[in-house]
């Protein structure tokens, strides 16, 4: 009975000291409920519990405040106005709430998501229309070469055509000369010269005023006014070099049985041995992996004719094709030299090796001196054409030659660079490197 006591006590204590604050005034009908609810609870932390839930009760039936109604419905009104206004906002500058896309002096920056634009055709402009203000717009249609065969390709060029025509190695069937006004006396004279090889092997003549259509067969490449159609350049598959003859003036070739480089020839009509360009001496031949850009074959091409080697051999899968921009880089050097094919290098080189041929992989300057790295100006370079049969093997422009490659080889080769040489600069092209390489290993036996 005293702890009840003391709780009302306290209770009506807190009713006086609020009794004069119009933010928390309780009602005396509360108390009273209070009271008798108190009374009859039984149990200590009950009544306390009671009393203090009903004091809250009272507590949330007062909903006004100085600053508005907290338990109302509607949006709550404070001093400084309706702040909870959820109407789009007003701006001096104009809705910038609004759904339509803005204008701006520079035009519609911010479209809707479903505008397109117009679409427009692809036109060219007819150069022949002479009237500016009709211009007639046209869509330009692709342009159909005239092709005797369907896998033949186009040679262009003075150098490649007239190669190809003095070696004979293809199937040709029709030559293009263009018969503009502006051909020169010089220009002519060499037209009389083509057309009499033409005819000499029964290949067609076409003369044409049609300059689109002689750039159209070599790719907008400089032609010179002369485009061949003829088959693809002869290659030969093989599976290893064979060995020498008694007189060193010829060397054999293991063909490979599978023929998918030359489209319509058979593999017995391919030739089984390669003569030696220079007989008495030991031929040397170049073997090229992973080199891509056909510009860089072409000129390794043409490098490696005019320097005496007496064939090329190159990675089936791993290696530009030989297509008429390859060739019109050699300038006409393909059209002399054999071409070689092979789909496994590691297997043909260990093949090789077995008959005699020594394989010297081009490779960057060593870290640390070792037995298999010899330079270019050593003297087993100089003498290796004079013990046996040679091959040099290079790899790509990027990343050089394969670990594989060069772990078959017999030696590694390179090429001494200068000692101020500044990193990022301290490498050849890999053409410019093929004529230094070929050039080392031929002067022994070419005096």
């Amino acid at each position: 009975m005293s702890f009840l006591r003391h709780f009302v006590h306290r209770t009506t204590s807190a009713a006086r000291t609020t009794k004069g604050c119009r933010n928390y005034s309780l009602d005396s009908s509360i108390y009273k409920g209070l009271n008798e609810e108190s009374r009859g609870a039984g149990g200590r932390f009950g009544r306390q519990r009671e009393g203090r839930v009903a004091y809250e009760d009272a507590y949330r039936s007062d909903d006004k405040s100085r600053y508005g109604s907290d338990r109302d419905s509607e949006h709550r009104q404070s001093r400084y106005g309706n702040d909870r206004d959820w109407e789009p906002k007003q701006s001096k500058y104009g809705n910038d709430k609004d759904s339509e896309p803005r204008q701006s002096k520079y035009g519609n920056d911010k479209a809707s998501i479903d505008y397109k634009p117009p679409e427009l055709p692809l036109r060219h402009f007819d150069p022949y229309n002479k009237d500016p203000n009709n211009a007639d717009w046209v869509r330009k249609p692709a342009r159909e070469l005239p092709r005797l065969k369907q896998d033949s390709e186009f040679l262009y060029g003075t150098n490649v055509v007239e190669a190809a025509l003095k070696s004979g190695r293809r199937h040709m069937y029709r030559l293009y000369i263009y018969a503009g006004e502006n051909r020169t006396k010089d220009s002519k004279i060499r037209d009389m010269k083509l057309k009499n090889m033409s005819r000499m092997h029964g290949v067609d003549v076409q003369e044409t005023q049609d300059l689109g259509l002689l750039d159209a067969m070599s790719n907008s490449r400089p032609h010179n006014g002369y485009v061949l159609e003829a088959s693809p350049i002869l290659k030969i598959p093989i599976l290893a070099l064979g060995r020498m003859n008694f007189d060193k003036t010829r060397f054999s070739i293991q063909k490979a049985q599978h023929d998918i480089t030359n489209s319509g020839i058979r593999i017995n009509d391919l030739p089984s041995d390669i003569p030696n360009r220079y007989p008495g001496h030991y031929p040397i031949l170049l073997m090229l992996d992973e080199i891509l850009d056909p510009g860089n074959l072409g000129a390794i091409l043409r490098t490696a004719y005019f320097l005496g080697v007496s064939a090329l051999i190159v990675s089936e899968k791993n290696c530009a094709p030989l297509s008429p921009t390859c060739l019109k880089a050699s300038a006409g050097a393909a059209e002399f030299m054999p071409i070689l094919t092979q789909m496994i290098p590691q297997r043909m080189i260990t093949n090789s090796q077995t008959n005699g041929w020594k394989f010297f992989a081009a490779m960057p300057p060593p870290y640390k001196k070792s037995n298999k790295y010899v330079a270019l100006d050593a003297e087993m370079v100089r003498e290796a054409s004079k013990t046996a049969p040679t091959v040099i093997v290079m790899g790509g422009e990027g990343e050089g030659l394969r670990t594989t490659i060069v772990k078959e080889c017999d030696k590694s080769v390179y090429i001494k660079a200068a000692e101020d040489v500044e990193p990022g600069i301290d490498s050849l092209n890999v053409s410019v490197a093929a004529g230094m390489l070929i050039q080392g290993f031929m002067p022994a036996w070419k005096a």
